[in-house]
């Protein structure tokens, strides 16, 4: 702590200098005030504040514009589009239309769930999912999943599944049997009767 000593004179009145006696000198001495003074604490209390940057509030918050500048600065990866950038553009439209996560489609896929996938979901779906070789280069693949652009983490979450694309089709033909089945066999019965009316006409 820095102290210094300033000297306060405390008058009463004024006298013309020229005409100050000794004993009035000697009077403003004894009058003198000593008066020990904290610069350290001066400085402090009259300096201009720092301006404080805004940190991170409690709970995952913090300030709109450092965020932005995070994603801002966040590289997204695509290897879809480095392989093929017509199919990246188709995948992104048919994922905003088909309004499920990934995690739902990967699990309904491994279940079969038709509750989950109908037809004309599994229709559109079968257009989007990754080919085999496409599935061996994001299992290659050995960085941040969430620095995927959006089509590519798509196509991470199925790069485990086996026969992907057989699965699908067989998974489509299991359902549309039933409606096949009957069309057919509309087909075959009517063939039957043609078959009978040319063979006993014939016979007549």
């Amino acid at each position: 702590m820095r102290l210094e000593t300033l000297d306060i004179v405390v008058q009463t009145k004024k006298a013309d200098e020229k005409k100050e006696s000794r004993s009035e000198i000697k009077k403003k001495e004894d009058s003198k005030v000593v008066v020990k003074l904290d610069i350290d604490s001066l400085e402090t209390l009259f300096q201009q504040p720092e301006n404080k940057k805004k940190g991170k509030k409690k709970g995952g918050g913090g300030n709109d514009t450092d965020k932005e500048d995070k994603k801002a600065k966040k590289k997204i990866v695509s290897l879809l589009a480095d392989h093929d950038q017509k199919k990246h553009y188709n995948v992104s439209i048919g994922l905003s239309r088909l309004k499920k996560s990934n995690l739902v489609i990967h699990d309904a896929i491994m279940g079969m769930d038709e509750n989950e996938l109908k037809l004309d979901t599994l229709l559109k779906l079968q257009k989007y999912v990754p080919e085999e070789a496409e599935q061996e280069l994001y299992r290659n693949w050995d960085g941040d999943s969430n620095d995927l652009d959006i089509p590519d983490q798509f196509f991470y979450a199925l790069k485990d599944i086996p026969f992907l694309q057989e699965r699908l089709s067989l998974w489509i033909f299991k359902i549309q049997f039933p409606e096949l089945y009957e069309d057919n066999n509309l087909k075959v019965s009517i063939l039957q009767k043609a078959h009978d009316i040319v063979k006993f006409t014939s016979l007549t």
